[in-house]
């Protein structure tokens, strides 16, 4: 019964320190948190935040991205005016009442389906459900500080 109760108590006395230390992760530790953080804010069109999670490679291809984006918004804006035969622009008429508002995009929330970690530790691959519901996939690499980062392959 005293043997019991002494490891009982050692047990119990040890207990916190090893989940502590299981759950004292530092930011970007986590492959799965760095991949749903990216994706949300890529998918969502959030550029500057998902450069946060990308090596500086995805960076370049992010910001490409961004720009495309911007040049997409300002031809939206531009696509309702012409020009008259005087050379000024003249105006579109609005449209109509139903097709005055297109539908608001939904923000894409994250579905994770599955991972995988490389033998050495340094690599993983998520696989989560994209915007139209396909599976989709993001490789990441851990850098020197010992961070996760979102890495588009060539």
């Amino acid at each position: 019964m005293k043997k019991t109760l002494i490891s009982l108590v050692a047990v119990l006395g040890i207990l916190p320190f090893v989940l502590f230390s299981c759950t004292d992760k530092k930011a970007g530790d986590d492959h799965k948190a760095v991949a749903e953080k990216f994706a949300t804010a890529l998918f969502n069109k959030n550029f500057d935040e998902a450069k946060k999670y990308a090596t500086a490679e995805a960076v370049q291809t992010i910001d490409m991205m961004a720009s495309m984006e911007a040049m997409g918004e300002v031809a939206t804006e531009t696509e309702d005016t012409t020009l008259n035969a005087e050379g000024t622009q003249d105006v579109a008429p609005a449209p109509a009442p139903e097709q005055a508002q297109p539908e608001a995009e939904k923000p894409y929330v994250y579905e994770f389906i599955r991972d995988q970690v490389a033998e050495d530790g340094k690599t993983a691959t998520v696989w989560f459900k994209g915007p139209e519901g396909d599976e989709q996939q993001l490789d990441l690499v851990k850098n020197e500080q010992e961070e996760w980062k979102v890495n588009f392959k060539k």
